[in-house]
């Protein structure tokens, strides 16, 4: 381009302030704007890091762009430049991968070892886990959402491992091995919620541990004899042991041989583990023997939901200690489940 007609432009853009205009009065002097403009196009693209590049890659605009900025000193608004330096960045590392013209080594892409990601994964739920247990001593509300998250996201991302080594990670932060020590500060509410999602992290456990051994383990569970009708007191069982299985929250048991009423509760889940019932809750799951006149109207009251008959074995539960008897045998009437 001619140093007259570039006069000739800067005269033409006295006074106007429109990009598109000033766009307009460019177009008139030439035919051709990556040749006549090429070199505010290379010295442009020095200026923002880019030398080298192929013309053809940039809209024609783009060099009269430039040319109002690095020749007329033309005002134009900082996305518009922004947008000018993003394209000729793009197309001046492009050309250079075309022609060779040693670009600087791209660094390569991380690769993702799968093993680190699952440790990120799994080190966020110890982190999650470590923030209930936090907000739960200082005296909030059960964070219901937050565990229940957690229980989703350990469901997904982990495993039986991962739930035991959780639960395990709960019992060392609370000492709840030592609970007298460990609870000395606690209010009754915060210890509440803290046997909550006890239970929570012990039901997850359980279903990992359920899901372990596939159609070999339920076949084992259908094989466990137990006590489908008692003779002697003329009551069935209501479930089998397979339905118990099923992760349910309130279990009753009768040994026929002793005359013992086992009463098991779970937030989490109750599962077998080859006899042995797995899962329920030490405070709320309790053993008493009743009397051999009372058996028969008891567990028919039990079985029919009879709200006065279940208080007043609750309230003697409450008074026993000692843990309950947990294994089904061939004397076990499995008298109701509650999902």
């Amino acid at each position: 381009m001619k140093k007259s007609d570039i006069k000739k432009i800067k005269e033409k853009l006295n006074g106007v302030s429109e990009l598109d205009t000033a766009i307009s009065v460019v177009r008139e002097f030439t035919n051709s704007p990556e040749k006549d403009f090429l070199p505010y196009m290379r010295k442009y693209a020095k200026k923002i890091g880019v030398e080298k590049f192929l013309p053809n890659f940039i809209m024609p605009v783009f060099y009269i762009l430039v040319f109002l900025i690095e020749e007329c000193e033309f005002s134009i608004s900082e996305p518009k430049i922004e947008m000018l330096e993003m394209k000729i960045k793009k197309a001046g590392e492009y050309a250079k991968e075309k022609q060779g013209n040693n670009p600087e080594p791209t660094k390569p892409k991380e690769k993702i070892n799968p093993r680190e990601l699952t440790k990120k994964k799994h080190n966020r739920l110890f982190e999650s886990l470590d923030y209930i247990i936090d907000e739960i001593i200082e005296g909030n509300e059960f964070p219901s959402e937050k565990v229940d998250k957690l229980i989703e996201d350990t469901k997904m991302n982990g495993n039986k491992m991962v739930a035991g080594m959780l639960l395990k990670h709960f019992k060392e932060t609370v000492d709840w091995e030592n609970q007298k020590e460990g609870y000395e500060f606690m209010t009754k509410e915060i210890k509440k919620n803290l046997e909550i999602l006890y239970n929570k992290l012990q039901g997850l456990l359980n279903r990992f541990k359920a899901t372990t051994g596939g159609r070999r383990r339920k076949k084992k569970i259908k094989e466990i004899p137990y006590l489908e009708k008692s003779k002697k007191y003329k009551v069935k069982s209501k479930a089998s042991p397979i339905e118990i299985d099923g992760n349910p929250k309130e279990v009753w048991l009768f040994d026929e041989k002793h005359r013992r009423l086992t009463r098991l509760v779970s937030d989490g889940g109750i599962l077998l583990k080859g006899k042995t019932l797995i899962g329920w809750d030490e405070i709320g799951s309790k053993t008493i023997t009743i009397r051999e006149k009372q058996v028969e109207e008891t567990l028919k009251a039990i079985q029919k939901n009879k709200v006065r008959t279940i208080k007043k074995i609750l309230e003697k539960m409450d008074k026993t200690k000692g843990s309950p008897k947990v294994r089904i045998s061939e004397n076990t009437l499995i008298v109701k489940v509650n999902k």
